[in-house]
């Protein structure tokens, strides 16, 4: 360990426990380009914070009508000794991939009940992968770690400092983490490849593994473009501004040790409440939207709670019932609640909007009626916009939505006893356009009918608030009780939105210049916004701006990149760098 090494280690911070096999074809491969390389997810520091230049507030619903999605110009780094061509030869991308491929198979697996990462037993082997990684990484970027100053924050998350000329110019932050879903020992039999070989598929131009995608190239895609920036300028090159490189350990279960322990750092001791210009971590895709090429960049993010719903009633033996037992009152409740979903709405805070609006500019073949519903999206087109984007499929309708899923459920012990408590867990990603207190509500309203009809007493502890009770109903002659709560602590709101097309953010601009320097062709593909469907430990660092990348397969079996859109992602990684800084 170095001077430029520092280890960090704060308090333990308990966290909130957070897989169709596809047939591999070339041409969906081409078309499915690693997320991270372009569709970032973004928070920008806004220009006024939460309103945009226009004047339209983020959070309203009668703002700018219209298409709102001009691209900016192409922005190409200034220094020309740093040609991408001369940095990206195929010898570099045959190196580039081996190290990933090594990365890969170091089993950094995140499991559920790991949420107490630190401080539970640190010889534990579990935790031992964790420390090889960081070994790891100090030996396949030696420039990285000569000229960056390592802290190891609580034991397991890395957070590179690269000190900039301008200390007091906006910093620039890259996220990423280093931890991977675990895989099912059932699913062992379906990977084409050992899902931690890190196999390279030379052939087809493929990179096999757990964490291929999510988001191990992103950790290595990152610091291979600053080794490259470093070994081209015999490791002169310094940005202007401060860049930071933060990888949590325990994203999968939510980051509340990792990101969480991070943010504060940068938050409390480097006092960057607030000043970080732009933050880029993991997000959407690229996409096609007929014949438009979309690079999306997640500017939102849903909130997140998981609602506990207990049922309690009398025991007994089970020969002489009542109407409904305790596991019967669960399936009308749930039964209620699955029959009255909520709301489908889209505001001028859903990024879908500006993605919408996006296609409906650049198109040559926009549907009429979607430009007609943009033009009037105050006189009658927001509804009926919101109504036809949700038939498209059920992943566009869930982003236009809170969305709720009712995935664990316990009770009774044995079968000839009536259960005395039968708990549900009903996940619930909350719409940008809604809040915690808004999912509270609608519960409350769906299920005072069933507490009412069914003589059970009601209590509903407060979303945002676990130690205060939102809502009680209660009777004396009532035959049992629902309590609804958040099942694993508070709830998390919808993120705040960033700046995105035409808000005249430096951040945003910078971010689409780029995106088009790497990624443009023959023709320019569109830049735009769109929102994370789940939910990133990006949620931490929403104190350090003002306002708000993956493989294919990822979370389920054949988990790959495609290893040419993996270079990509480092000459965008390299290049923002340069941008941000010039």
């Amino acid at each position: 360990m170095n001077k430029k090494h520092e280890i960090l280690l704060p308090r333990a911070i308990h966290a909130v426990p957070e897989t169709d096999k596809r047939k591999l074809n070339k041409q969906k491969v081409a078309i499915a380009l690693l997320a991270l390389s372009a569709a970032i997810f973004v928070w920008i520091r806004p220009v006024a914070y939460g309103v945009q230049k226009t004047g339209t507030f983020l959070g309203g619903t009668t703002g700018f009508t219209g298409y709102h999605c001009n691209q900016v110009p192409s922005l190409v780094p200034n220094s020309s000794r740093l040609n991408d061509s001369q940095l990206f030869s195929p010898k570099f991308a045959a190196t580039a991939a081996k190290r990933l491929s090594q990365a890969i198979q170091i089993q950094t697996v995140s499991f559920d009940n790991m949420t107490d990462l630190v401080p539970a037993n640190p010889d534990a082997s579990v935790h031992l992968p964790f420390l090889r990684f960081h070994a790891f990484l100090e030996n396949a970027f030696p420039l990285v770690h000569r000229h960056l100053f390592r802290r190891v924050i609580n034991k397991y998350s890395l957070l590179y400092s690269w000190q900039g000329v301008n200390s007091d110019a906006a910093p620039l932050v890259l996220m990423a983490h280093i931890d991977v879903v675990p895989v099912l020992p059932e699913t062992l039999n379906q990977w084409t490849h050992d899902p931690f070989s890190g196999f390279i598929d030379k052939e087809n131009g493929l990179l096999w593994g757990r964490g291929a995608g999510d988001t191990k190239a992103t950790v290595l895609g990152t610091l291979e473009a600053v080794e490259a920036l470093l070994g081209a300028t015999d490791g002169k090159y310094v940005p202007n501004s401060n860049i930071y490189l933060a990888f949590g350990h325990d994203e999968e279960i939510s980051g509340y040790q990792g990101a969480k322990s991070i943010a504060k750092y940068l938050q409390y001791n480097l006092g960057l409440a607030g000043k970080v210009g732009l933050i880029v971590d993991e997000g959407p895709a690229f996409g096609q939207i007929e014949d438009v090429r979309l690079a999306t960049v997640g500017t939102g993010e849903k909130g997140y709670v998981d609602a506990s719903l207990t049922i309690e009633t009398k025991g007994g033996h089970s020969s002489v019932p009542p109407k409904h037992t305790g596991i019967g009152y669960s399936a009308l409740a749930i039964a209620a609640l699955e029959s009255q979903p909520y709301p489908t709405t889209l505001s001028d805070n859903n990024p879908v909007l500006g993605a919408v609006r996006c296609y409906a500019q650049h198109s040559k073949k926009a549907d009429p009626f979607i430009k007609w519903a943009i033009e009037n999206l105050n006189h009658g087109g927001r509804q009926l916009l919101a109504a036809k984007l949700a038939e498209r499929d059920v992943f566009m309708a869930a982003l236009l939505t809170t969305t709720q899923a009712a995935d664990i459920i316990s009770g009774g012990l044995k079968v000839n006893a009536l259960p005395e408590k039968v708990t549900t867990i009903i996940n619930h990603r909350i719409a940008v356009d809604s809040s915690l207190a808004g999912t509270q509500e609608h519960i409350k309203n769906v299920l005072l009918p069933v507490a009412i009809l069914h003589k059970l007493n009601l209590t509903i502890t407060q979303f945002d608030d676990p130690e205060k009770i939102g809502f009680e109903y209660g009777i004396t002659e009532a035959v049992g009780k629902i309590s609804v709560a958040p099942a694993f602590g508070q709830g998390l709101e919808p993120a705040p939105s960033s700046p995105a097309n035409g808000d005249e953010s430096r951040g945003w601009d910078v971010l689409e210049g780029t995106i088009h320097h790497v990624f443009d062709g023959k023709e320019q593909i569109i830049v735009g916004p769109n929102m994370m469907p789940g939910n990133t430990d990006t949620r931490h660092y929403w104190g350090l701006s003002k306002t708000p990348t993956n493989g294919n397969n990822v979370h389920t079996v054949d988990e790959y990149i495609e290893i040419g859109s993996y270079i990509k992602a480092i000459q965008f990684y390299h290049d923002l760098i340069r941008n941000w800084s010039e």
